[in-house]
Parts: structure tokens; sequence; C-alpha cells
């Protein structure tokens, strides 16, 4: 009798389950690193490889790993790959977190440090300071854009996530004369009734 009960409950619970995590508040960090540098073809990252985006949550340091994008034509043909550091938090606890892009929890008010390190002398800077609020937004993104080096007629336009140039503002690298451009921004989702799990770019809009 217990078997058949659980059976008939099991649905119930499941849809209350997701619905629940479904709505949770959650923010997604990403950044994307571009670089005038020559490519030797189209997987080739060029100079981003020497460099890596590091985020600190109120002093700590959080696991945002790398999650290539590969930018494709519309024949299916890779035109390009780009380095882009991709994670989700969410204000709730979850064990099968991932399938709500939900692996690490971040709670009320969260002061966020962006760095851009280079992996061969180890020196970071530090690009942005934001302070942002769990609660505020049902679905956040947090992005980063870097550009490496100062010839931006070698940039090419993307698919998504394309640069803004008129927001992106000039910084020497520490200790060295790299000149490389960044921006980083807080953009709320503002759709009000979400159909699926993933963002969409044309529905961010930017948090003053």
């Amino acid at each position: 009798m217990f078997k058949y009960i659980m059976i008939g409950i099991l649905p119930f619970l499941l849809s209350s389950c997701f619905s629940y995590y479904n709505n949770a508040e959650r923010i997604f960090m990403m950044g994307l690193l571009d670089s005038d540098s020559d490519r030797k073809n189209n997987y080739d990252l060029g100079e981003t490889s020497d460099y890596t985006l590091v985020y600190r949550f109120n002093g700590d340091t959080a696991d945002v790993p790398i999650l290539l994008m590969i930018e494709e034509d519309e024949n299916g043909a890779v035109q390009k790959v780009i380095k882009r550091f991709w994670q989700g938090f969410c204000n709730v606890i979850f064990p099968a977190a991932d399938v709500f892009c939900c692996r690490y929890i971040l709670r009320g008010e969260v002061n966020v440090e962006v760095f851009l390190k280079s992996e061969v002398t180890g020196r970071s800077i530090l690009l942005e300071k934001k302070t942002i609020n769990m609660d505020a937004y049902f679905r956040s993104v947090l992005l980063t854009q870097v550009y490496l080096g100062t010839d931006t007629a070698k940039y090419r336009d993307r698919l998504n996530y394309n640069i803004d140039w008129s927001k992106m503002k000039p910084i020497v690298f520490d200790g060295s004369n790299d000149t490389l451009y960044h921006y980083t921004g807080w953009y709320r989702d503002k759709r009000e009734k979400y159909e699926n799990m993933h963002i969409e770019e044309q529905y961010l809009v930017e948090i003053p």
C-alpha cells in the first residue's frame, strides 16, 4: 500500500520541486575574452589563451570555469572560438544543482570583484567591482567583456554578445605596456514568464 501511495504522490512532489527551483533567483557570471592577435585557425584562442578571469565574492575566490563559446556560420562551420567563463549561482540549495544552473549558493548582497590574470607572469589587475543583490531580480547576468590589444579594427562581430565599443574602457595592464579594453555590466532578464532555463541576450536589460 505504501508503495502505491508513494507512486501516486511522486509526480506531485517532483512537479513542486521543479517548480520551486525553476523560480529561484539566480545569477550567471559570464566573461568573454577576445584579442587583436592573429590566429592560426578558427580554433586558435590567440593571445587570450595566456589570460584568465578571476572572480571574488566578498573577498573569496569563486569557481567560474572556462566554457568556450563557438561561433558558427549558417552552414554550421566554425568561424571563431571565444574564451568564455561561465557559472550559475542561486539563492537556494539543491543537490542536482547542475540541472538548474545552481551549483553554488549566493544570498543577499554580494560584493563581486572581477580580475584579469596573466597566466605567464602571474600578475592580476582589477577590472570591476560590483555589488549585486540576489533578491532583486529573478534572473540576471554579470557580463564582463575584455579585448586584449589596441587594434580594434581586427575585431570581428559576433552572433551573440557583441562588444558595445561605446562602453568599453581602456586600461594598461599592471607592470607592462599592454593596453586592453573592458566593460562589466549587470543585466536583468525582462521576461515575466520563462519558457526555458536559458538566458537570451535579446531580453537582457542593463541595471544602472
